[in-house]
């Protein structure tokens, strides 16, 4: 997780900038008439006010997570060697997830309960990245599409629910 929101924190200014640099073309080559065109230009400028806004609130919500992430409710799981190989080798294998950080995510916490002393433990497993991690509960169904933990994944790991979202499993203990 801490690599992941390193690497987000580090790339979000440059793809907000990117965004918004989209937008703002698009708007720019927008014909209008003559009458608005100074209303062109205000949205041009609210734009530039939106992205600081964005930027000002990433780096706001950053700070929480960040902080939450270190505090002392939080257990840190290694990234180890062994369990980058173990990574590896699930990938070799040709099992799910099928990506280095995701398969090392999965191999940690793997190796997190092989050690556990919680005699029955459960796992709120929560990512928006259904596609590597889970599978469809009902796949015909369009409403409330559901998931649950892919199978190749859930036999390393304990009971496990899934989650897409985490306002989701935060309900969980209310």
């Amino acid at each position: 997780v801490r690599f992941e929101l390193d690497r987000q924190m580090r790339d979000f200014p440059r793809e907000l900038k990117a965004r918004f640099g989209e937008l703002k073309a698009s708007v720019n080559k927008t014909p209008v008439w003559s009458e608005i065109a100074d209303s062109k230009e205000s949205i041009l400028q609210e734009l530039d006010s939106l992205r600081e806004t964005k930027k000002q609130g990433w780096h706001a919500r950053f700070a929480n997570v960040d902080a939450f992430l270190r505090s002392d409710h939080v257990t840190r799981l290694p990234y180890t060697p062994d369990i980058m190989c173990r990574a590896r080798n699930r990938l070799m294998r040709g099992g799910k997830p099928n990506r280095d950080q995701d398969a090392a995510i999965i191999e940690s916490l793997a190796a997190f309960f092989e050690i556990c002393n919680d005699e029955n433990p459960v796992l709120l497993f929560c990512s928006e990245n259904h596609t590597d991690f889970a599978v469809e509960i009902d796949p015909e169904s369009d409403r409330d599409r559901r998931f649950t933990i892919n199978p190749d994944i859930v036999r390393v790991l304990p009971q496990t629910y899934y989650f897409l979202r985490l306002d989701e499993l935060l309900k969980v203990d209310q």
